[in-house]
């Protein structure tokens, strides 16, 4: 399955966290976070912003979340 981009109006910029920043806000643990990339292949992926910093789009990651719970992802 390929990875679709996520339509967002213009006054709602995406919020960008690192790996530590997005498991507090998601309450998971960095593991779990990994794992979610790794083996759900609609997972939203995460960035490269350098050499040494990743970033993940959290309102891409509840939106995900959101639709997994209602049934309509993996």
């Amino acid at each position: 399955m390929s990875k679709t981009s996520t339509v967002r109006p213009i006054d709602h910029p995406s919020r960008y966290a690192r790996a530590s920043e997005a498991c507090r806000h998601f309450r998971i643990s960095r593991s779990t976070l990994w794992l979610w990339v790794k083996t759900r292949t609609d997972f939203p992926a995460p960035i490269k912003a350098g050499p040494k910093v990743t970033l993940f789009d959290l309102d891409a990651i509840d939106m995900y979340l959101r639709a997994s719970v209602s049934g309509d992802a993996r």
